[in-house]
C-alpha cells in the first residue's frame, strides 16, 4: 500500500521510530553518477547533511561511471534505519529543458533495492520523495508513479513524503 505524506524528512523519521520501534524503515532517493552527495540540493541535500554515510556509500563508488547507472549504493544507519542511492541518473544540472532521469535505470536501480530488502529485511517499510526523479531530475512524475513506482510497492509499506 503506497500512501502520501506531507512533512519533513527529519520529522518522519523521528516519529517513525517512536512509533515503529522493531520496524526497519528503508529509505530511497535517486542520485546521479557523479558523487555529489555532499553537495547537493532538494531532497538528497537534506538526507546528506542529516546522515554523513550515505555520502561515504556514494564517495566509495568511481565518478561518473555510466556502470553506476541503474544501481545503488547503500548505507546502514542502524539496525531500523537503511538508506539507499538509487543511480537513476547519470549528469546532474538545474536546466529546466534537459531530463536527466533516465526510466530505465531508475526502474532498475528501484527493483535491484526492492528484491535486495525483500530477502533480506522482514517486513520493511519503505520511503521515498514523492517526486523522485521528476522534482530536480525533470522526469514526468506520472509515468514514474504509474509506471515504476506502483508496479514496484504496491504490494509493501511505502510513504512517498512531500513538502
Amino acid at each position: 500500500m503506497i500512501n502520501e505524506t506531507k512533512g519533513d524528512v527529519a520529522e518522519f523519521l523521528n516519529d517513525f521510530k517512536n512509533r515503529n520501534p522493531n520496524k526497519t524503515l528503508v529509505l530511497i532517493h535517486q542520485c546521479n553518477c557523479f558523487n555529489t552527495l555532499g553537495r547537493a540540493r532538494g531532497f538528497a541535500g537534506v538526507l546528506d547533511k542529516m546522515f554523513p554515510q550515505i555520502v561515504v556509500a556514494d564517495q566509495a563508488t568511481t565518478k561518473g561511471d555510466g556502470n553506476k547507472l541503474g544501481q545503488y549504493s547503500k548505507a546502514k544507519i542502524d539496525d531500523n534505519l537503511w538508506i539507499f542511492n538509487a543511480y537513476g541518473q547519470y549528469y546532474y544540472g538545474m536546466s529546466h529543458d534537459v531530463m536527466y532521469t533516465d526510466y530505465d535505470a531508475l526502474q532498475n536501480s528501484l527493483g535491484l533495492i526492492k528484491t535486495l530488502v525483500d530477502l533480506y529485511i522482514p517486513n520493511p517499510v519503505f520511503l521515498m520523495p514523492k517526486f523522485i526523479g521528476a522534482d530536480r531530475a525533470n522526469g514526468n512524475y506520472e509515468h514514474i508513479r504509474s509506471e515504476i513506482i506502483n508496479p514496484l510497492f504496491q504490494e509493501s509499506e511505502t510513504y512517498l513524503i512531500y513538502n
